[in-house]
């Protein structure tokens, strides 16, 4: 008889802490849920958006390709005369040379406008301009290769935090149902259903879970100081993002060869090698341009004199031509020292297509994989649940141990682990083969556009 109140007394107060510990979880996740609201929820478009606009790395970059326009302005100026005005005073002295003559001292003024233009320069102009273009082209280019793999390294600290966010969360919980297996054991032992073992299992239970939270939540901190820094900001500067982990965008079934006609066709590397070869074939020109001769029309008008109120005015005109007969070879070396460094553009282009072709294959794996992971996690996820559910209900009959219920409890939090990071790692495999493609997707051009 006394037996049986006891365990009545047992069960009424088991009954009381599930209800407490439910109240005490509640209440804990709509606090946590409060101060996230406090913070603006940024997506991702945004913060692609924030670092564009703030990233020192990409307005270094930006700055980059704005001289390289501006010195096309600069390889042009050969097409246009040039334009010089001059003009000098001067105080002379002198003697005629005979013995006891004085020295006669006078005045010399002059004042006057001249102008060069070259006719012909062996296509020197217009070989310069050629090349300021293309470079221009290929730092713009490199912007552009900056500027995906900001976007890229964006994508892997924004749901790499997303990640660190939902273990943090896995961790609370792990947390809660530690407490509440220690609680349901503290309770089983008062009734005589259970030893002293259950007790220090459940606490050790309980000790490494909060062992874990702890760490989780460091390491969220730390994946938000990574993305601050990446927008341009402090990293200990309040950052809250919008949760798009479980939103799967499939995408369409591809084979290799396909994807890496895409990354011949728009990665931005392959495109700034070709400006260059381009650079190059000017600068072969430019240099074979001291082979020919230079032709320019000169033109000169001028007032000079003794005297600044009588002064002289004259004017000339005329062309002239230069041709260099011996430079001691430097010429002939310099365009074949051209052609050299072309020819190693075209081995540096080849290695690069490899490099491409290899990016591109171990993205489009790790894609896979990543896919076909979600599917296999999810089903552990289910599998561990149905399992803690059994292995508690076994030892609240009595039929079980707490160490099946830690086993289980151990399985579930490391399903949810594996589930969030397959998760994760599929979103940023899907940037990652993006970035190898060299393709931009409509969350990048909305970011750009902001």
């Amino acid at each position: 008889m006394f037996s049986e109140k006891k365990r009545n007394r047992s069960s009424e107060k088991l009954q009381k802490f599930g209800a407490s510990v439910f109240l005490i979880s509640l209440s804990a996740f709509s606090l946590f849920g409060l101060q996230q609201q406090a913070l603006e929820r940024l997506t991702l478009d945004q913060c692609i958006s924030l670092a564009i606009q703030n990233n020192p790395q990409i307005l270094s970059s930006l700055y980059n390709v704005e001289e390289s326009e501006e010195r096309i302005t600069e390889a042009r100026a050969g097409f246009y005369p040039t334009l010089t005005l001059s003009a000098s005073a001067d105080r002379l002295s002198g003697s005629s040379g005979q013995a006891g003559a004085q020295a006669n001292s006078f005045s010399s003024y002059s004042t006057g406008v001249s102008s060069r233009y070259y006719l012909f320069q062996g296509w020197k102009t217009v070989s310069a301009s050629s090349a300021a273009r293309s470079n221009f082209e290929a730092t713009s280019y490199q912007h552009e290769s900056n500027l995906q793999d900001l976007i890229l390294r964006l994508k892997q600290a924004y749901y790499r935090l997303l990640q660190a966010e939902h273990l943090v969360k896995v961790a609370e919980q792990s947390v809660e149902r530690a407490k509440y297996h220690l609680e349901f054991a503290q309770a089983r032992f008062e009734a005589g259903l259970a030893t002293r073992s259950d007790i220090l299992k459940a606490e050790v239970e309980l000790s490494n879970s909060n062992l874990s939270l702890i760490r989780s939540r460091n390491s969220r901190l730390s994946l938000q100081g990574s993305l601050n820094v990446l927008l341009g900001r402090e990293a200990n500067s309040p950052l809250s993002v919008v949760d798009d982990l479980g939103i799967l965008e499939q995408k369409g079934k591809a084979d290799f060869d396909s994807l890496l006609a895409t990354a011949h066709k728009h990665r931005p590397e392959l495109q700034k090698m070709n400006s260059q070869l381009q650079v190059q074939k000017s600068n072969i020109q430019l240099a074979r341009s001291n082979l020919f001769p230079w032709i320019s029309a000169d033109a000169t008008y001028n007032f000079s004199g003794p005297d600044l109120s009588s002064l002289n005015k004259g004017w000339s005109a005329g062309l002239s031509l230069s041709f260099p007969i011996f430079t001691g070879f430097s010429v002939s070396s310099r365009v074949t020292q051209e052609r050299i460094a072309y020819l190693a553009l075209e081995k540096q282009r080849s290695s690069l297509e490899q490099q491409i072709s290899l990016d591109v294959w171990n993205a489009f794996l790790a894609f896979k994989e990543a896919e076909e992971r979600i599917d296999n996690t999810q089903k552990f996820l289910e599998n561990a649940r149905e399992n803690l559910n059994i292995a508690e209900e076994e030892y609240r009959e009595g039929v079980g141990s707490m160490i099946e219920v830690i086993d289980a409890q151990t399985n579930l939090v490391a399903a949810e682990e594996s589930h969030i990071e397959a998760l994760a790692d599929f979103k940023i495999a899907q940037a990652a083969l993006d970035r190898a493609l060299g393709v931009k997707t409509q969350t990048e051009k909305q970011g750009e556009g902001r």
